[in-house]
This record gives structure tokens, C-alpha cells and sequence, in this order.
């Protein structure tokens, strides 16, 4: 009754657009679906702030390693770059859990999804 998202696919508006047209979605038969879409929508909410938050912070911290010559970077500053390279990989592998039900894909069929969007769901879609 869970599934696991990482920050990477937070970071990518496909999936927050589609979130989004999933929440929206007022067609679904079932009230259940609808509050299942509400409330994944809702927790992902909740979860944006703390990324957003943390990669404010991050993004301060990074901007004081840039080297100031991107022309022709030293040994050093090539290191720094790729130093931040890592911790930035490291930041979208940060994985959280959402506590509700996985989506049906047969109940997307009206939801008005792009084909990005519809493969961006791909980790909270069963079936």
C-alpha cells in the first residue's frame, strides 16, 4: 500500500504536471480513486516543500565551489566541479515513501496525459 519516489522524479515536471492532472481528474466512478489521487497529490506536496528546501541550500552551497575561471579551470576547480557532480546525483537518488495506493493504468484512459507524463507515473502506476 506504498510505493517509493526518489527526488530525481520530483525534479521532473512531467511527473508534478501529471500529479497534478491525476488530482484534478473529477471523471473517476469511484470516489476512492479520487481521494487516492487527492491525497497522493497532497503527500507529494508536502514532500516538494523539503526538496525545494533542500536544494535551495544545496544550490547556495554549490554556487560558492564555482570557480571563478570557467575558462581555463585548475586541477582544482576541475575537482570541485566533480565533487559537486557527485552530491548532486547523490541529492536526486534520495528516496521517500507514499503511504497510499498505487494508481490503475486503465484509469488513465480520460485523464488527458502526454506521453511524457504518462511515463513519468510509471513508479506509483500498477498494471
Amino acid at each position: 500500500m506504498s510505493f517509493t519516489l526518489t527526488y530525481a522524479q520530483l525534479a521532473n515536471p512531467n511527473f508534478v504536471a501529471a500529479v497534478r492532472k491525476l488530482s484534478q481528474f473529477a471523471e473517476w466512478d469511484d470516489p476512492k480513486k479520487l481521494y487516492n489521487a487527492a491525497r497522493i497529490s497532497s503527500l507529494l506536496d508536502q514532500e516538494l516543500k523539503t526538496f525545494y528546501d533542500l536544494r535551495q541550500k544545496n544550490f547556495k552551497k554549490w554556487k560558492a565551489k564555482v570557480p571563478e575561471n570557467n575558462e581555463d579551470p585548475t586541477e582544482a576547480d576541475k575537482a570541485a566541479l566533480e565533487e559537486m557532480k557527485v552530491e548532486a546525483d547523490k541529492f536526486g537518488e534520495v528516496s521517500f515513501e507514499i503511504a497510499r495506493h498505487k494508481v490503475d493504468f486503465a484509469d488513465l484512459a480520460n485523464v488527458g496525459l502526454s506521453a511524457n507524463e504518462l511515463l513519468s507515473l510509471e513508479p506509483l502506476l500498477t498494471n
